[in-house]
């Protein structure tokens, strides 16, 4: 427990048996694009959609130095 706020880490592969209890998932990103988009490592994607399926809300942290004013694979 962190000033109050309960967070676990957890694996990828054990997203999906403790989304039901989540309140929302928080992740880290490699780089944001300008248009919004998020360039990250693998299994991120697959995090991300099983949230959006269990009506999650999905937060990204990253440094302010990762915004990237390009737009890539025509996003």
């Amino acid at each position: 427990m962190i000033d109050g706020v309960r967070c676990h880490l957890l694996n990828d592969n054990e997203i999906g048996y403790y989304m039901p209890q989540m309140t929302c998932v928080l992740v880290g990103a490699e780089v944001i694009l300008d248009n919004g988009g998020i360039l990250n490592r693998a299994g991120t994607s697959i995090v991300a959609l099983l949230a959006h399926h269990s009506r999650k809300p999905v937060y990204v942290f990253a440094e302010s130095y990762k915004f990237l004013r390009k737009n890539y694979l025509s996003q």
